[in-house]
């Protein structure tokens, strides 16, 4: 393997990790918010049965005087059923954005781990890489010195050689 392939395969690995980190984050975000938009409607769907059933259950009466009489003006009833009414709803809005709120803390954390995990094989690799280089490195310069020495061997074989034919002839 050359090193130009060696380099071809880390950037289309790291490519590839990137496209992966990227589509993560992408479908992260759409479930999130769809789960939000879900959330939202449900609530507000909710809201709008309770009003209707108020509405409904509240007492109308068309001999009512629409102007409040004695010239003071009538404070809007209200009843402790229907404060702790919207003390529950309040309650419930609150908790499902506090749930809503621990799901997206959690899926961050849980993006942010695997960012972390894609980061420390980032480094192995690259660490990997290096001692890979630092080898083959090695390997070459074993082969040179080796190359070297066997060039002298077979000199000094020649130069043996040529003496040899000199005192034969």
């Amino acid at each position: 393997m050359t090193p130009l392939d060696k380099v071809l395969v880390d950037v289309v690995e790291a490519a590839d990790d990137h496209k992966r980190v990227e589509e993560h984050k992408h479908g992260e975000a759409s479930r999130r918010e769809e789960r939000l938009v879900a959330t939202g409607e449900a609530i507000r769907h909710a809201a709008m049965e309770r009003r209707r059933d108020r509405t409904a259950r509240a007492p109308h009466r068309d001999d009512e005087p629409a102007e409040p009489v004695g010239g003071q003006e009538a404070a809007p009833p209200r009843s402790r059923r229907r404060k702790r009414r919207d003390s529950d709803d309040e309650d419930v809005v609150g908790e499902l954005q506090r749930f809503e709120d621990r799901r997206s803390a959690l899926a961050q954390k849980k993006l942010d781990l695997m960012e972390k995990q894609l980061e420390q094989q980032r480094e192995f690799h690259a660490q990997e890489m290096a001692r890979r280089d630092r080898e083959e490195q090695e390997r070459q310069r074993r082969q040179e010195r080796l190359d070297v020495e066997q060039r002298r061997e077979r000199t000094a074989f020649l130069h043996l050689m040529d003496e040899v034919m000199k005192r034969l002839h």
